[in-house]
């Protein structure tokens, strides 16, 4: 399953998936890994859904291979940027792929007036009024890694975000993108000062949201209406 996701799943959120499913369920040998064949296609879509719509932290188990390949070169990169400034870029392989949450995303070509007009007309789904040349958007996203203590969902543990840019507008993302939305990234890209640089081939959108993150999301929409479409405070 872990290949067919792009992440290794948490055997405790995974059972617990799959006895919240109508029954009968296939059996689950107390000591066994879900593999695939365990599954049939009904019950791998059930899980992939419930995948898209759930809080990382929760689903996923954060230490894997490839979240320590993307944390070390986040940190190397910022390694390398405070001690030189040039050359301080670290590219992850093209070997690399894992799914990932979109927790926040921000179009920072535009001051905060804009955006906030742009909010308060913003759509649902895939949508996208701001794919433009010259945009780019700022991604805070998640892997699921929590620093100290167990998974927690939105009000868990200290969890670090990965910062991403975009060098190229990404087709299916857009800033109204629902947070809590699941990409998958893939290498190789480069990794500078602490912040993916992502371009379209390395980002593929599977879609999903996070109720507690939109939630977040919207109050933020709101605020920014309520300051700047409103007429009370002026553009930062």
């Amino acid at each position: 399953m872990a290949s067919k996701f792009h992440v290794q799943l948490s055997e405790e959120w995974l059972t617990s998936c799959l006895s919240s499913l109508p029954s009968p369920l296939p059996s689950q040998p107390a000591e066994k890994d879900f593999d695939d064949e365990d599954l049939d296609e009904e019950y791998i879509y059930e899980v992939y859904t419930q995948i898209l719509n759930n809080d990382i932290r929760d689903t996923v188990n954060s230490s894997t291979t490839n979240t320590a390949k993307l944390r070390n070169a986040i940190k190397k990169s910022i390694q390398q940027a405070g001690e030189a400034g040039e050359g301080s870029r670290v590219t992850v392989g093209e070997d690399f792929m894992m799914m990932v949450q979109v927790d926040e995303l921000v179009d920072v070509s535009m001051n905060a007036e804009h955006r906030a007009e742009r909010g308060a007309s913003r759509t649902q789904g895939f949508a996208n009024p701001g794919y433009y040349r010259g945009r780019c958007l700022k991604l805070a996203m998640s892997d699921g890694w929590v620093k100290s203590g167990p998974s927690g969902g939105v009000s868990g543990g200290f969890v670090l975000p990965v910062v991403a840019m975009e060098v190229s507008p990404i087709p299916d993302l857009s800033a109204n993108t629902l947070a809590g939305c699941k990409v998958v990234l893939k290498g190789p890209f480069d990794v500078g000062a602490g912040v993916a640089m992502l371009g379209p081939g390395n980002v593929a959108v599977l879609g999903g949201s996070v109720d507690a993150l939109v939630a977040m999301q919207e109050q933020a929409v709101e605020a920014g209406r309520r300051k700047y479409v409103g007429g009370t405070g002026g553009a930062t």
